[in-house]
């Protein structure tokens, strides 16, 4: 597979993936972050406060807790932290 369609590939999953997010945040998180969502009383809610477009943010962390997530548990295992040194150079 040549390097453009790879390319092609990666890329047509960045309009699925914000309709997704977009969904994701009107649908599941706004809600939780309203003044009166489940998530109202909680330190969460204490912490990225309350109201319109709070669902943002906190889609925006979880996100990106799973980024570093991944990425921790990816330099844990040795043969991807090691993959320069494994893989010859062509």
């Amino acid at each position: 597979m040549s390097p453009g369609s790879r390319r092609v590939i990666a890329w047509s999953t960045t309009i699925p993936g914000n309709l997704l997010a977009a969904l994701l945040v009107e649908r599941v998180f706004d809600p939780l972050m309203a003044p009166s969502g489940p998530l109202a009383g909680t330190a969460l809610g204490n912490l990225l406060t309350l109201g319109q477009g709070r669902g943002t943010g906190l889609y925006f962390m979880i996100v990106g807790a799973l980024t570093v997530l991944t990425a921790v548990a990816f330099y844990l295992i040795p043969q991807v932290r090691h993959v320069e040194a494994l893989i010859p150079d062509a």
